[in-house]
């Protein structure tokens, strides 16, 4: 946008809005106005705070229900951490913060060491053991030689073989230099980019990685965000790049002791133009490059307002049944699946809850689902 006067329409006050107005500021535009519809900020990022009793003693907790930790790897979250004042804790914890030590259980209850070595130690489990380690570095080797530009952010140009956007590479990680990494620029073509395009499991098969997605699927998939025989590698790769993966591995994680959704509280109670809550916007219309956007407040009334451009980081899908949208639009977004993720708070009886978070690896496979996968114990 050449015009920083420019009237800018945000809808949704989640996550990518406030990012969104965040950088629209930092770049000298505040002509802006984000409509939110619910009564909060932080969209998935949902942290209540509820009142529980522990060993007798009531005290209040904050709870995850959407997003849960953050890696070295989160640059924009980093960012709006900055922007904020409100930090994450780890990966070093201290006593009594909200940290991600994790357990792995079958399904009977029964703790599962498949990736301690040390525990119900067998030569099997121990080789299987050491071919990760090397399909690991093999797989860190490839796709910073055979795949370079897949870590950079946005993957339009996959399918073509081409990359461009700003690099989500940290220096002196897995291989990643001054020049190639965050924040800088990147672009070039590669046609090995194309194998992307395939499924998890597939483009893992191709270069002889298979057993790698022993390692992604508890971040991945227990998170809602779909099975390896179905999802391009591309996405796979996008969220959980090698170096977030190791992070993972190695529990080299952040957290935040008042909850993820107090980042983007923090974040809005800086901007200029703080989310107007309790909005629904239900009509936009765009004529002569202009954009009418309608909505409805918390009293109920309509009111149409004008700008000059608009943003959409509610669900895309959607953008059909109030907008105008063109043929193109219609066509692409109704491409959108949906993946439904069920959060649950639970409490226990005294002594009988698990005392660190862990997952459920067994339930992570398409037979199972609708069966719980990963279990965060605060």
């Amino acid at each position: 946008m050449p015009n920083n006067k420019d009237r800018v329409c945000i809808i949704g006050g989640g996550p990518s809005g406030l990012a969104c107005a965040m950088y629209l500021e930092k770049k000298g535009y505040t002509n802006y106005t984000i409509y939110e519809k619910l009564n909060k900020v932080g969209g998935k990022c949902w942290s209540p705070k509820l009142k529980v009793s522990h060993n007798g003693v009531e005290e209040e907790k904050t709870f995850e229900t959407g997003a849960i930790m953050g890696a070295i790897t989160y640059h924009a979250v980093h960012e709006m951490e900055e922007f904020g004042g409100y930090y994450h804790k780890g990966p070093d914890f201290k006593e009594g913060e909200p940290n991600m030590r994790r357990e792995f259980r079958k399904l009977d209850g029964k703790v599962d060491y498949q990736l301690d070595p040390k525990k119900e130690f067998s030569f099997k489990k121990l080789n299987g053991l050491l071919k990760l380690k090397k399909q690991m570095k093999q797989l860190n080797k490839i796709m910073q030689t055979k795949y370079v530009g897949y870590d950079c952010y946005g993957h339009i140009g996959v399918a073509k073989g081409e990359y461009y956007g700003i690099s989500k590479g940290v220096e002196g990680y897995c291989g990643a230099t001054k020049e190639n990494s965050f924040p800088n620029y990147i672009k070039g073509s590669n046609p090995n980019l194309k194998d992307l395009a395939l499924p998890f499991s597939e483009f893992c098969k191709l270069n002889g990685v298979e057993d790698v997605q022993r390692i992604w699927i508890a971040p991945f998939t227990s998170f809602g965000y779909g099975f390896f025989d179905e999802i391009p590698a591309a996405l796979v790769m996008k969220y959980l790049d090698v170096t977030t993966a190791l992070e993972f591995v190695n529990m080299k994680l952040w957290t935040w002791q008042d909850g993820t959704q107090k980042i983007y509280e923090s974040v809005n109670d800086k901007l200029q133009h703080p989310a107007i809550l309790e909005t629904e916007v239900v009509k936009v219309e765009r004529p002569e490059g202009k954009v009418l956007v309608t909505i409805k407040g918390k009293d109920g009334k309509l009111v149409t307002n004008e700008f000059d451009k608009l943003i959409v980081t509610t669900p895309l899908d959607y953008f059909k049944d109030y907008a105008d949208a063109t043929k193109e639009e219609k066509e692409l977004f109704s491409k959108i699946i949906h993946e439904r993720y069920i959060n649950y708070i639970a409490t226990f009886e005294p002594g009988k809850s698990p005392i660190i978070s862990g997952y459920l690896l067994e339930n992570m496979v398409p037979e199972r689902l609708g069966h719980a996968m990963v279990y965060y114990n605060v």
